[in-house]
């Protein structure tokens, strides 16, 4: 199951290149779950009732993933104090409840948010990457794609210049 972050709806609403991955994801029919916290943030985000109506009948087709009370609460604070003592301080605490919901469900977490990559660095939380979000390919394949090192803006990278 994939747990899916408010920051990966909202960049589905908007077309984004993490929308158009999780567009795939519905369309293929994987097994997608959101959280309480989730449905909070998507729908403190709606501007207007139709928004609103729209985002809850599109999320109500997916399992709510709820926390297992305190002990979910103190695996998030945890969670925190890892990166913390790391160096790197996430700057959401609901990131860090739903880092503990997505660990604790054996969940992979799909975001677009730069504090679950913290999470994961310091943590057991497994992110489910897209394609475009592997790796880049080893420099002899680089070399082979004629369109290999553009950036979406068309310009091209110092790799490939």
């Amino acid at each position: 199951m994939i747990l899916v972050d408010t920051s990966a709806w909202i960049d589905w609403f908007r077309g984004g290149v993490k929308g158009v991955a999780l567009k795939n994801l519905i369309d293929q029919k994987t097994s997608l779950a959101v959280t309480g916290l989730i449905v909070t943030e998507l729908l403190q985000g709606a501007r207007h009732e139709t928004d609103r109506l729209a985002v809850e009948r599109i999320i109500s087709n997916y399992p709510l993933l709820s926390t297992k009370g305190l002990p979910t609460y103190r695996h998030a604070a945890e969670l925190y104090q890892a990166c913390r003592r790391q160096g790197q301080t996430p700057r959401k605490s609901i990131d860090c409840v739903i880092a503990a919901i997505a660990i604790e469900r054996q969940c992979l977490l799909f975001h677009d948010d730069r504090d679950f990559d913290i999470i994961a660095q310091f943590n057991p939380l497994q992110i489910y990457r897209a394609p475009q979000d592997l790796p880049e390919p080893p420099p002899q394949i680089a070399e082979r794609s004629p369109h290999y090192g553009h950036k979406r803006s068309g310009k091209q990278s110092p790799k490939s210049l």
